[in-house]
């Protein structure tokens, strides 16, 4: 795309359009859906996945349609009703996917203009998307008032209101995750309310997993070109850069090389890998490989009895130790013929 467009989200207009809805259509007060999203015209992103789409420029990259929380996703669909239509059509129906999703999985209704080009149709300016955003809008706030108040994320935290705040954090990005719960700190909610692995998302310093996290990514692009180089460039960082800008490069890394669908199933993702703890051992965990299954204290029994020398020989010293730490996380995350070679050695 080789200009800017104009207004496409909320953020392009300062969030005129929204105003001028809410009075066009007798809203009155801000509902719910729309309250108590980060401002990401004050924190910004550099991270692709927290928004519908990157539009590349003559300029270099548009990030448009933000969807880190579920206020901001709920704006997007409305701007994306309205504007969308200056996309290209493979643009939009990008876009388009993206935000049903997301709305989705924070329990809002889609709007049919947003339904009709996730499925390929094409939007236009003429096909009345100021009524077409605005009864998506509507829908939008009856469910939203109808189901789990987005007040409980700034209220006192009772228990209800902590079941929220944990159902809707399933459903964010990794930064929207971590911006999440420094709206409920500030809120004043109870943070011992929450489990520990939801609270790293508040840390502000490097953790100690942060190399495990790194020597994973390593062996899932050991084939790639400039990866490696990459890492190390990363690595190098971790001794004087923000926990943000770590957490900001590395999930451009990830997306750079395709490793987002990983998270939570091998690889932690950037907030955990910069600000969580040291990789922990799960009893009940296994690993598939060629019909056999391989359980943590199974490769440990292994590794006990010669298998670590056997490792650090044919792979290396480190990733004999981080197997030690964390067995099938570790074998999870290697590729299929390193996964292979490895269990032909521990079948003797």
């Amino acid at each position: 795309m080789k200009r800017f467009l104009g207004i496409l989200d909320q953020y392009d207009d300062g969030g005129a359009f929204l105003r001028e809805s809410l009075v066009t259509y007798g809203a009155g007060t801000v509902p719910k859906a729309l309250r108590g999203g980060v401002d990401m015209a004050k924190v910004g992103s550099g991270v692709d996945g927290d928004y519908a789409v990157t539009i590349h420029t003559d300029g270099g990259k548009l990030r448009r349609y933000p969807v880190v929380d579920r206020a901001n996703t709920a704006m997007s669909a409305m701007y994306f009703a309205e504007y969308g239509h200056q996309l290209p059509a493979d643009v939009q129906k990008t876009a388009a996917v993206v935000l049903r999703d997301r709305l989705s999985v924070h329990g809002l209704a889609v709007p049919q203009v947003v339904e009709s080009c996730a499925e390929g149709q094409s939007m236009s300016k003429t096909a009345g998307a100021v009524d077409s955003a605005f009864r998506g809008f509507q829908d939008m706030v009856d469910i939203a008032e109808e189901s789990a108040s987005l007040e409980g994320l700034f209220g006192i935290g009772s228990n209800s209101e902590v079941s929220i705040v944990q159902d809707h954090f399933d459903g964010f990005t990794p930064t929207g995750r971590r911006r999440l719960m420094f709206q409920v700190k500030e809120a004043g909610v109870s943070m011992d309310q929450f489990p520990g692995d939801m609270l790293e998302y508040l840390r502000d310093e490097v953790g100690p997993g942060i190399g495990a996290a790194v020597s994973m990514r390593r062996r899932l692009v050991v084939d790639e070109e400039g990866a490696q180089a990459a890492l190390d460039s990363f690595m190098a960082k971790t001794a004087s850069a923000s926990a943000e800008e770590l957490i900001s490069e590395l999930q451009q890394f990830d997306q750079d090389h395709n490793l987002c669908h990983r998270y939570y199933r091998v690889i932690p993702d950037p907030v955990q890998s910069v600000c969580g703890g040291p990789l922990e051992k799960t009893a009940s965990s296994a690993v598939d490989i060629g019909g056999s299954s391989y359980t943590d204290d199974g490769i440990v029994s292994w590794l006990d009895s010669g298998g670590k020398a056997q490792l650090a020989e044919a792979f290396s010293d480190e990733m004999a130790e981080q197997m030690g730490k964390a067995p099938t996380t570790v074998l999870a995350s290697l590729p299929t013929t390193h996964q292979r070679a490895i269990a032909r050695m521990m079948n003797g």
